[in-house]
C-alpha cells in the first residue's frame, strides 16, 4: 500500500514532492518500483528528475539500461549526468558499451566525466581506447577521471597518452596524471613524474606524484 502512495507521487505537480518519491522507491525496491520508475522516463519525460534516474541505477536492474540510455541524449545535463551514472552502477554489457560512446563525447564534458567514471567502476577494460584518448581532454576533471580509470584498471597502452597529457597540460590533473604513470609506466618515466611532483602547489598534489614513483620501484 505504501509503495502505491509512492508511485502516486511520481506524477505530483511539486519537483520536491517527485523527488522524494523516488528516493522513496529507490529504498523500497522491488520489480514494482522499477517498473513505476520506467513508465515515469518512457511516459512523462517532462515529470522526470534527477532523482528518479539515480533511483533506477540504485535498484541495479538490467531492464532500466536502453532506457537510460535514451536519457545519455537528453537536452538537459542533469539528466546525460544522472544516466551515466545510473548506468555505471547497473553494468552489465549493453551498458558499458553505451557509457564507451559516451566517454567519447568531446562536447560534453559532465557526460564524459560521469561515462569514465562508470567505465572504472565496471572495470570495462574494452574502453581502454577512449579512457586514453579523454586523458588529452582539454577539462581537468576529464582528465582526472580517465587517470583515475587507468590506475585502477592497470590500463598499460595508456603509457603514451599519459606522458602527452603531462606534456600538454600543467594544471590541478597533473599529479592523478602522474600517478597513472607510476601505475602503468616505465623506470624511464622517474624523471617526468618528479618534475609534476616540482610543479605541485599542495603536499597532497606532490605525494599523489611520489606514490607513482613508489609504484614505479615496487
Amino acid at each position: 500500500i505504501a509503495r502505491d502512495e509512492v508511485i502516486k507521487a511520481l506524477h505530483d505537480p511539486s519537483p520536491r514532492v517527485r523527488r522524494q518519491a523516488s528516493e522513496s522507491l529507490a529504498k523500497i525496491g522491488g520489480k514494482g518500483s522499477v517498473d513505476a520508475l520506467l513508465h515515469i522516463l518512457r511516459e512523462h519525460p517532462d515529470l522526470v528528475e534527477e532523482e528518479a534516474i539515480d533511483a533506477l541505477g540504485r535498484l541495479c536492474d538490467e531492464s532500466a539500461v536502453s532506457v537510460l540510455g535514451g536519457y545519455l541524449k537528453s537536452p538537459r545535463p542533469l539528466a546525460r549526468r544522472a544516466a551515466a551514472r545510473a548506468i555505471g552502477q547497473i553494468g552489465g554489457t549493453e551498458g558499458a558499451e553505451l557509457l564507451r560512446h559516451a566517454a567519447a563525447a568531446k562536447d560534453d564534458p559532465d557526460l564524459r566525466r560521469a561515462a569514465l567514471q562508470g567505465l572504472r567502476f565496471q572495470e570495462y577494460r574494452e574502453a581502454s581506447a577512449e579512457i586514453a584518448d579523454a586523458l588529452l581532454d582539454p577539462w581537468p576533471s576529464v582528465r582526472v577521471a580517465a587517470a583515475e580509470a587507468v590506475s585502477e584498471m592497470e590500463l598499460r597502452d595508456a603509457g603514451p597518452a599519459l606522458r602527452m597529457g603531462l606534456q600538454l597540460y600543467h594544471d590541478e590533473a597533473g599529479s592523478e596524471l602522474a600517478f597513472a604513470l607510476g601505475c602503468v609506466g616505465e623506470l624511464s618515466d622517474i624523471p617526468t613524474i618528479l618534475q609534476e611532483a616540482e610543479r605541485g602547489v599542495s603536499m597532497i598534489t606532490r605525494r599523489r606524484c611520489l606514490l607513482g614513483v613508489a609504484r614505479l620501484l615496487d
